[in-house]
């Protein structure tokens, strides 16, 4: 009976452990990020930019895209930068400026901190008009760990 009341308790202290450095929230790496975005006003050929500020909390960093993990590991973490299914776009170009290299022991790879702006271009269908829904994929790390990833999702007219 001691054996299940250790595990028991070790299975307690590994939850709090987990629910305090935001792994049991999906949306733990969201959170370390705040979206600002602009759009111009679409021109007769339906183009238009996008604009999209991210600002990362202190202390924190979001995968660059690429990432260009010396290893490859790390490269499936990138921000990326997507518009809603809900409609189409007759084309899309998302420009991701170039990350910092962060180099710990031998692994090397890109990642944003402090703020980032990231811009699409796209082209509406003939007569859209509507806003438009766009979700920021991002995987905050710091020092000491790294959050799972999570899904910033915001409005631009």
């Amino acid at each position: 009976m001691k054996l299940g009341s250790m595990a028991g308790a070790l299975l307690s202290a590994l939850f709090l452990i987990s629910a305090l450095s935001g792994g049991l929230d999906g949306q733990a790496s969201a959170k370390k990020v705040r979206v600002n975005a602009s759009a111009t006003k679409p021109d007769d050929a339906g183009n238009q930019v996008i604009t999209v500020n991210v600002k990362i909390d202190p202390g924190w960093y979001i995968y660059a895209n690429p990432v260009d993990h010396n290893k490859e590991t790390l490269n499936r973490n990138k921000t990326t930068l997507s518009v809603s299914p809900k409609v189409k776009l007759d084309a899309v170009k998302i420009d991701y400026p170039a990350g910092t290299l962060k180099k710990e022991d031998k692994d090397e790879y890109k990642i944003y901190g402090g703020s980032v702006t990231i811009r699409a271009a796209i082209r509406r269908a003939k007569g859209d008009t509507g806003p438009l829904e766009w979700n920021l994929e991002v995987n905050a790390c710091n020092s000491n760990v790294c959050l799972p990833k999570g899904v910033v999702t915001f409005t631009v007219p």
